[in-house]
């Protein structure tokens, strides 16, 4: 059945907003950005390079005195608590949550689709993604109103398998970005 946010007062420490929502546009903005800034100083420190070496050969990892399961569970808290803080952000936003909102499909791709277009494992990746397909989200829905319902998706994966083909790196790679998680300077072309 879902839960109701109850609404008390205009208030920025409630961060209940009803009449305007340009306050919330504000209040994700600095959550996004203190979520980047934690990826980016996780990134260059101890964990970040544990991580990868988890990530990239379990069995190398331990031969190096890497702890495995200890560095599994705090990436697992780390990213639990950064999603939490966004799911109850995104819960106060919209006043209302239920499992069909929340843990949908659609909305699970949609979330997704900008890491994975603008390039997976790279810090500016989801960001360069999400600059991509937003307006392409917004525009579909924008010429196609609600007749268009699901077009947006399908431009999705057309644009996921064409870059699949063209540049498996995501479009960050045409920037020429530094990706530490690899080590290696992609070039553009």
């Amino acid at each position: 059945m879902g839960i109701t946010i109850p609404f008390r007062a205009e208030s920025w420490i409630d961060l209940e907003f009803r009449v305007a929502v340009l306050p919330f546009h504000y209040v994700m903005l600095g959550y996004a950005a203190v979520a980047w800034l934690i990826a980016w100083v996780v990134e260059g420190s101890r964990w970040g390079f544990y991580w990868r070496a988890v990530k990239d050969d379990v069995a190398a990892a331990r031969s190096l005195a890497v702890r495995v399961f200890p560095s599994k569970m705090a990436a697992a808290a780390i990213s639990g608590f950064i999603t939490g803080v966004g799911g109850a952000l995104y819960s106060q936003y919209v006043g209302f949550i239920d499992p069909d909102s929340a843990l949908g499909l659609s909305l699970s791709v949609l979330i997704a689709l900008p890491a994975v277009v603008g390039g997976v494992g790279t810090l500016w990746g989801p960001l360069v993604g999400a600059a991509v397909l937003i307006p392409v989200q917004q525009l579909s829905i924008a010429w196609l109103g609600s007749a268009g319902n699901g077009v947006d998706l399908m431009i999705y994966g057309v644009l996921i398998i064409a870059l699949a083909l063209a540049r498996p790196q995501g479009l960050v790679s045409l920037l020429g970005v530094r990706s530490q998680a690899g080590g290696e300077v992609v070039d553009s072309v």
